[in-house]
C-alpha cells in the first residue's frame, strides 16, 4: 500500500493557502465595496467639526480623524505627537500659545512621522514639537497597520530617505499581520456609533478626561490586564532598544526638525507601578538608549518611565499605561516646559 502521508500534507497545505493570503485581499475588497470611503467621509466631517471649535465624540479610529484634521487645523505653535499617553496635552496648559494635539491611541513612531509629514506638507510651521515616545520607539515596523494612515506612510518615509518593508518580507510575522488586518476590517465594518471605544476630543485635538474618572486600578487588576496583552504587544513593551528601522526614522525626524529650527521636546511618561515592576523584569522601559541618543543633540527629555522617579502612584493612571491628565501636566510644569516656551 502506498504511503499517502506526503500527498495529504500537500493537499492540506493547498487548502490553507486562501486563509494565509486573505489579508492581501482585504484592502482591494474594501476599496471596491466603497464601505471604507463612506466611513472616511464621516471622519472628514468629524475633523471639520473639531476644527470649528466643537467638542467631538468619536467612536473608533483617532488616526483617521487626526489624518484629516492635522493638516487643516488652524495655525498652531505647538504640535504634540505620540500615543494615548500624550493625548491629554491641551492648549489650556499653554495659555500664551496655540497647540494642536495629533497624538493617537496606541500611536507608533510611524504614526507620528506620517502626521508630522501631513502637517509640514500643509505648510504648518510649529515652533515646538512635543514628541512622546516609548523606550523601543514602537514595535517592529509594519506597513499598513493603520488603514487610514497607510497610503501616507510611503511619502512620509520618503521625506527621510526611507522605505517601508515589502509585504513579502513580513511573512515571518503572520500573527501580527493577521491581527492588524482583522482590526482594520472590523474598524471599517463597525458603525461608529456602536463602537465600544469612545473618545471625546476638545477643539485642540486633546482627549478630554472621562467624567467621572474611572476608579483607581489596583495593582492586581493591572497585572491581570498585562497578562492578557497580545504576544506582539508584550514583546514590544519588553524591549528597550529600537528596531533598526525605527532608530533610523527617529534620527532623521529629529535631524529634519532641528534643521527647520523647530524646538523638540521628547516626552517620556511613567507607567503604572505594577506595570513598571512587570516590564522591568523583562527588560522593558529602560530609557538609557534614548537618553544617550538625545544628549549629543541637546534635546531635552521631560519625565521618565519610572513611577518612583516621577513620584507617581497607581492613583495617577487610568490603566497600566495611560496616565491621568494631572500627571502629564505636572511633568511638563516641573520641567518648566510650559513657562519656558518662547
Amino acid at each position: 500500500m502506498r504511503d499517502t502521508g506526503p500527498l495529504k500534507l500537500l493537499l492540506r497545505g493547498i487548502l490553507f493557502l486562501p486563509v494565509l493570503f486573505l489579508p492581501l485581499l482585504v484592502d482591494p475588497i474594501l476599496e471596491l465595496s466603497g464601505i471604507e470611503a463612506r466611513h472616511l467621509a464621516v471622519y472628514s466631517q468629524l475633523a471639520a467639526q473639531v476644527r470649528s471649535g466643537q467638542i467631538t465624540r468619536i467612536g473608533w479610529d483617532l488616526r483617521a480623524l487626526k489624518l484629516f484634521a492635522t493638516p487643516r487645523a488652524p495655525e498652531y505653535q505647538i504640535l504634540v505627537l505620540g500615543s494615548s499617553r500624550a493625548l491629554s496635552v491641551s492648549q489650556a496648559w499653554f495659555p500664551d500659545h496655540t497647540l494642536w494635539n495629533a497624538s493617537v491611541d496606541s500611536g507608533t513612531l510611524e504614526d507620528s512621522a506620517v502626521l508630522l509629514h501631513k502637517a509640514l506638507e500643509a505648510g504648518h510651521r510649529p515652533t515646538t514639537v512635543i514628541l512622546e515616545v516609548s523606550a523601543s520607539l514602537g514595535r517592529d515596523p509594519q506597513p499598513g497597520t493603520s488603514r487610514a494612515l497607510s497610503p501616507d506612510l510611503r511619502p512620509a518615509l520618503a521625506r527621510y530617505g526611507l522605505a517601508p518593508r515589502s509585504p513579502l518580507s513580513q511573512l515571518s510575522d503572520i500573527n501580527l499581520w493577521w491581527n492588524d488586518t482583522t482590526r482594520r476590517l472590523l474598524a471599517t465594518l463597525n458603525d461608529l456609533k456602536d463602537a465600544r471605544t469612545a473618545f471625546v476630543l476638545s477643539p485642540d485635538g486633546a482627549l478630554l478626561a472621562p467624567d467621572p474618572l474611572p476608579p483607581v486600578m489596583s495593582a492586581q487588576a493591572a497585572v491581570d490586564f498585562l497578562n492578557r496583552l497580545p504576544p506582539e504587544q508584550l514583546e514590544a513593551r519588553s524591549q528597550s532598544r529600537p528596531f533598526p528601522a525605527n532608530a533610523a526614522l527617529f534620527r532623521r525626524v529629529l535631524d529634519d526638525l532641528t534643521a527647520r529650527g523647530i524646538r523638540v521636546i521628547v516626552l517620556t511618561v511613567p507607567i503604572h507601578p505594577a506595570a513598571w515592576d512587570f516590564f522591568r523584569k523583562r527588560g522593558g522601559y529602560d530609557d538609557s538608549w534614548l537618553r544617550a541618543e538625545l544628549a549629543p543633540r541637546n534635546i531635552p527629555i521631560v519625565g521618565t518611565y519610572s513611577p518612583q522617579e516621577s513620584h507617581a502612584t497607581g492613583a495617577d493612571f487610568l490603566d497600566p499605561f495611560p496616565p491621568r491628565p494631572a500627571l502629564v501636566k505636572r511633568l511638563l510644569s516641573d520641567a518648566a516646559v510650559i513657562s519656558a516656551l518662547p
